[in-house]
């Protein structure tokens, strides 16, 4: 099986292990690799029996493995592309000016962003363009044709400071936002106001974190046991 490789994230050496499994492997098994991409996949992988499909895979490394012990849940940053989610939001009128007013709204266009770029990959066809995070990845479009969505998913390694790692599989789809509570949460800082941190939150805590004006971090915290792997 063929491997597409977009993206490596240097690991510092006491992390050797996460190094060996979400660095060395794919640099083993990659026929191309484009630094700083901002690719939806990490890694494509193609069917051999089936040339123009292939099946992606999102890596993600946090050093949150201790969280699991407490709330059961893992760290995704699925996206840090600001100027992507403002220019959505801006779309419906919302600014940096008013978009504390309707937390519920600002979270279902910040996760329809999301949904937009997945969209992308179940619909491309061989020779089409993929539209990778607004950017098109020449190296997908000269790779592979079709994406299989559904059998693609988030890899997402955890690590604490003593040396533990533990490795979880999550599909690509996202809850539905109509489903969360949205608020922003009140600052810890004296007199600074209504915090900029955007929270989505299901019946046991917190899924979804968004930094709008902080880097434009979306953050998601699934359940440890709705892992598929």
């Amino acid at each position: 099986m063929e491997a597409v490789c977009y993206k490596t994230k240097r690991i510092p050496k006491k992390h050797y292990l996460a190094g060996a499994i979400l660095n060395e492997l794919p640099r083993l098994l990659s026929t191309n690799i484009e630094e700083e991409s901002k690719a939806i996949f990490d890694v494509l992988f193609s069917d051999p029996g089936n040339p123009g499909l292939a099946y992606g895979i999102s890596c993600k490394m946090r050093s949150e493995l201790n969280r699991i012990d407490k709330d059961g849940r893992v760290t995704v940053e699925v996206s840090n592309s600001a100027g992507i989610f403002w220019n959505h939001l801006n779309k419906s009128s919302t600014t940096q000016a008013n978009y504390r007013e309707a937390p519920g709204e600002v979270g279902k266009l910040v996760i329809e962003q999301i949904e937009q770029w997945h969209k992308e990959v179940r619909t491309n066809n061989a020779g089409t363009k993929i539209l990778q995070k607004g950017k098109v990845s020449e190296t997908v479009r000269e790779s592979s044709g079709k994406v299989d969505f559904n059998k693609s998913s988030f890899l997402v390694l955890s690590y604490n400071t003593i040396g533990v790692y533990q490795l979880h599989q999550f599909v690509l789809d996202l809850p539905n936002p109509e489903t969360l509570e949205w608020e922003f949460t009140a600052s810890s800082r004296r007199n600074s106001g209504e915090s900029r941190r955007l929270v989505g939150k299901d019946k046991s805590g917190v899924l979804f974190e968004w930094y709008g004006e902080s880097g434009g971090q979306l953050k998601y915290y699934p359940i440890g046991t709705d892992a598929i792997w």
